[in-house]
């Protein structure tokens, strides 16, 4: 991407079983003839215009990152974007959306009182309510959750079951069969 660790420098480090996240720009994908096996689109808002033809120009380059998806492929969507919610009828693998505004999606959706944690490259894994993560003010920079260091990066997030929530679903799962359990 654009900020962080260059990419090609680690490449004598990979092996057949290493992932690599890249942030690919619209000037990137736009000529890109292969997608990758996973792919997440955050983001659409006008942007780089005064390189691209047109806004329609602009979403077709976004689109080349889940165009050439196979059925074995995942496209992981922002539903709260209308841009990148209509992507959806291209999609040819699983699709899973993402949002922070509706619950009534094939996905994940956060709200503020729910717990997420992450991990950085340095192995610390920190809990935190979404409520406490700060949102940048461009659209097309998404949700910055913490400053960290230049050479340790966030790699992993996801969303915690408040034990509320959980207690409920294995009581209800258990209810299911006749039968009352207490989480410990």
């Amino acid at each position: 991407g654009n900020i962080g660790k260059p990419l090609l420098p680690q490449i004598k480090k990979m092996n057949k079983n290493s992932i690599a996240v890249i942030e690919l720009s619209s000037f990137q994908l736009i000529s890109m003839r292969k997608s990758p096996e996973i792919a997440v689109i955050t983001n659409i808002s006008p942007n780089h215009l005064d390189v691209h033809k047109n806004m329609e120009e602009y979403i077709c380059a976004k689109k080349q990152i889940i165009k050439h998806q196979n059925a074995f492929s995942k496209a992981i969507i922002n539903f709260d974007n209308e841009i990148t919610r209509n992507f959806e009828n291209i999609v040819r693998g699983q699709k899973v959306f993402f949002s922070r505004t509706s619950k009534n999606i094939n996905g994940v959706w956060i709200d503020d009182d729910d717990n997420v944690m992450l991990i950085n490259s340095d192995g610390i894994i920190i809990r935190m309510s979404a409520g406490e993560i700060s949102r940048l003010g461009r659209a097309t920079q998404g949700v910055k959750i913490m400053n960290v260091a230049d050479d340790v990066n966030i790699i992993a997030l996801a969303k915690v079951a408040r034990e509320e929530d959980l207690e409920k679903e294995i009581n209800d799962d258990a209810a299911d069969d006749g039968q009352q359990l207490e989480l410990k």
